[in-house]
């Protein structure tokens, strides 16, 4: 049977990995990464909840054996219910490892796997780690990354010529199949263009029939302290404010507006639906782009840590009252900002407004809420998962992410929270009466300078 050699950074992204990845292999597991995890397992945050699961997993195994190996010590653990086996190895010594340098454990567990393929044939190093697999593979190792999806391209809005006339004039309610045979599941929407005429027709698809956006419909979901700017944003709009779908995925470049565009519509949403919605709820991961990690803490002067987490809702709130109230002639600057922060508070009292980080959610359960989770491309499954399933009756949820902005050092795009999400919004293979919507916010309309920065850093990626 072949065998898996785990990093750190696959059981810190969820524990769980390893019953998962244990259903088709032995599961090696360093004993340097045993250390490493028991290291993170203090604190409240993810990362320690999932150092400590790992603990939790790993006590269900029952010791079936321990024996030496030139130079290895090799202890076996069975979990019978689950039909996983388990491997600690346990080298004598390392060979030219400086403890100084910063990837020391990695040349440890590296070292580790290699005496495991000396001794057993059939190992592949497991880690996400970039460096790290660099260096597997220079010392001839099998190695691999873990994807929870393989391609991590969508196509969520697609464009579509029309030749015939009159197939254009009539699209609204017409069979989705017999307008674009390709059609997939992804394609939530349409960019419909006459190509004799240029007209443009955007539309979505509900039970596979095209519903156009007509004018009515356009006028409605305008109706809004921060409308919608472009065609992009107008549809990510009106699916936030359609009551039917229950989950929309939002995933746009930097300056692209889809924060404005989720907390705006989702205003507009709360005051339109006050019998059913009680709360606005802002849930942010709490990582940062100068030191990614794990989480803050309870520690003193949590209002000052979570600042900075939870800043973002209060500077998209200000911009959104900012663009309905402008300076009257005799005003004085200060009189404005004093109406600008009575209209903040006002809009976040009147719709229930709390913001909150991903810590300290466990137990909590949110109902009649409209729940955005914000920077999702820093959660992890693990902490994907405890959010949306604090998700309770008659919620709506809205997500909203950059691919090109990950800062948690344990995820990519291929296995982080949001990419499952959008894995199933492509795939929907979760039997489960849940509407998704999903959509790629490509325009950059914050400025000249983030669209520049935004083209440059990830044209290569």
């Amino acid at each position: 049977m072949k065998r898996l050699v785990l990093d750190s950074n696959i059981v810190l992204l969820d524990a769980k990995n390893i019953l998962t990845l244990g259903k088709s292999a032995i599961i090696v597991l360093p004993e340097v990464v045993l250390k490493e995890v028991d290291n993170k397992k203090s604190g409240f945050g993810e990362l320690a909840y999932q150092a400590r699961q790992m603990g939790r997993i790993l006590a269900t195994f029952e010791v079936v054996g321990t024996e030496k190996l030139d130079g290895a010590t090799i202890t076996t653990m069975v979990n019978k219910g689950e039909k996983v086996t388990v491997e600690v190895v346990s080298l004598e010594k390392y060979c030219n490892i400086d403890c100084e340098d910063s990837g020391a454990n990695d040349q440890k567990i590296i070292q580790t796997a290699q005496k495991m393929q000396e001794l057993s044939g059939g190992v592949t190093f497991v880690t996400n780690d970039v460096l790290a697999r660099i260096r597997g593979v220079a010392v001839g190792l099998s190695v691999t990354d873990l994807k929870l999806i393989d391609d991590a391209e969508f196509e969520f809005t697609k464009d579509l010529g029309i030749v015939d006339t009159e197939i254009f004039r009539t699209l609204h309610d017409s069979d989705i199949f017999q307008v674009d045979p390709k059609y997939k599941l992804e394609n939530y929407s349409y960019k419909f263009t006459d190509q004799l005429t240029g007209q443009v027709k955007l539309a979505t698809i509900s039970n596979g029939f095209i519903k156009v956006l007509g004018k009515d419909t356009e006028k409605i979901i305008r109706q809004q302290d921060c409308a919608p700017i472009n065609s992009e944003q107008l549809l990510a709009s009106k699916a936030i404010l359609d009551p039917s779908i229950d989950l929309v995925i939002i995933e746009g470049q930097a300056g692209s507006g889809k924060n404005i565009v989720a907390l705006s519509s989702a205003i507009r949403l709360f005051k339109t639906n006050r019998d059913k919605y009680k709360e606005i709820v802002y849930i942010r991961t709490p990582q940062n782009d100068e030191e990614p990690g794990e989480d803050i803490g309870y520690l003193s002067g949590n209002v000052d840590k979570y600042a900075m987490y939870l800043g973002p809702m209060e500077d998209t709130l200000e911009f959104i009252v900012r663009q309905n109230l402008k300076q009257k002639g005799n005003e004085k600057k200060q009189e404005l900002e004093e109406r600008i922060a009575a209209k903040m508070l006002e809009i976040k009292e009147e719709c229930g407004m709390q913001a909150r980080i991903t810590t300290g959610l466990r137990g909590k359960t949110f109902h009649n809420a409209i729940v955005i989770l914000d920077e999702w491309q820093n959660a992890g499954q693990g902490t994907s998962q405890k959010v949306l399933t604090r998700i309770g009756k008659d919620c709506k949820t809205i997500v909203t992410a950059s691919q090109s902005q990950i800062d948690n050092k344990y995820v990519s795009k291929y296995n982080n929270g949001l990419a499952m999400l959008l894995g199933e919004a492509r795939e929907r293979a979760i039997d489960v009466e849940l509407n998704i919507f999903a959509i790629e916010l490509k325009k950059v309309v914050r400025s000249k300078m983030a669209e520049f920065a935004e083209k440059l850093y990830t044209k290569n990626k």
